[in-house]
């Protein structure tokens, strides 16, 4: 998957699964053009610049950085519709409920 978005309604950066594609290429691209002579400080702040933007560090945890939704991807269509029926099911449950106590 190297492109497209993984959000059904709203099409955000966030969300924008080539810009994550292309910032992993562009990583990759990176550590292979480091020469094998470089000095122990040029591979140290390379990778500190990989980390930084890779890794989401947000104070107590440490996430690896990654477009909202990409975990259920193939099926976030089918999440959306399970939800929409299942919140229009507890609305009609609950109206039906007010209207008819025990």
């Amino acid at each position: 998957m190297t492109s497209g978005n993984a959000s059904i309604i709203f099409q955000n950066p966030n969300n924008d699964v080539g810009f994550f594609y292309d910032n992993l290429k562009a990583s990759m691209a990176e550590l292979e053009r480091i020469s094998p002579d470089a000095s122990q400080l040029e591979e140290s702040n390379l990778l500190m610049k990989l980390r930084e933007s890779l890794i989401d560090d947000g104070g107590q945890s440490t996430e690896v950085t990654h477009p909202y939704g990409i975990s259920i991807y193939p099926n976030n269509v089918a999440y959306f519709v399970w939800s929409a029926i299942s919140i229009i099911g507890i609305v009609a449950a609950g109206v039906y409920w007010w209207k008819n106590p025990w």
